[in-house]
């Protein structure tokens, strides 16, 4: 017998169950040409070349798309992301985001991060992106030649209030 507690129950897992795999849909119509392409123009968005080189430069995108290969959760992170980028820019633009000019990307991302309320996950999952993006880019050994940095040896800086005792 049907009850109304029942027919909650029932509803409320359609429901539920028919946002998560329109998700998934979404995610799975994008190719991983789409996916890579939409990536390579985040890693852009977020270190664009100017005088000095930028992420793409620095091969920022390839190391991200050796994670994608080798880990699901990073790959629909970044699918889901590229996604709701790429429908943002068809509504704006009737582009995909990744064939957006630099300034139309730029702007459609600070979109996204300054309305939380209207896109709280995609404002996450940029958040992440763009910390992981920042983090390769400044952990490449050519973005320490950009920036005149010199890391210390590997035994540390020298100590030259106490030099080291000849043993010969």
């Amino acid at each position: 017998m049907l009850t109304r507690r029942r027919l909650f129950k029932f509803s409320f897992l359609a429901y539920f169950s028919s946002l998560f795999f329109s998700q998934r849909a979404q995610t799975q119509a994008l190719s991983i040409t789409d996916i890579e392409s939409g990536m390579r123009a985040l890693v852009d968005t977020i270190v664009p070349a100017d005088e000095s080189p930028g992420a793409l430069t620095l091969g920022v995108d390839t190391m991200l798309f050796s994670r994608i290969r080798t880990n699901s959760n990073y790959l629909q992170l970044i699918a889901d992301t590229i996604a709701t980028l790429d429908a943002l820019a068809v509504e704006q633009a009737d582009l995909a985001f990744s064939k957006l000019e630099l300034s139309q990307r730029t702007s459609l991302v600070a979109r996204v991060l300054s309305s939380r309320k209207q896109f709280p996950e995609a404002g996450r999952q940029i958040n992440a992106l763009r910390a992981q993006i920042l983090t390769e880019f400044y952990a490449s050994e050519l973005a320490f030649t950009m920036l005149d940095y010199h890391p210390p040896s590997q035994g540390g800086y020298p100590d030259y209030a106490r030099p080291p005792i000849d043993e010969t």
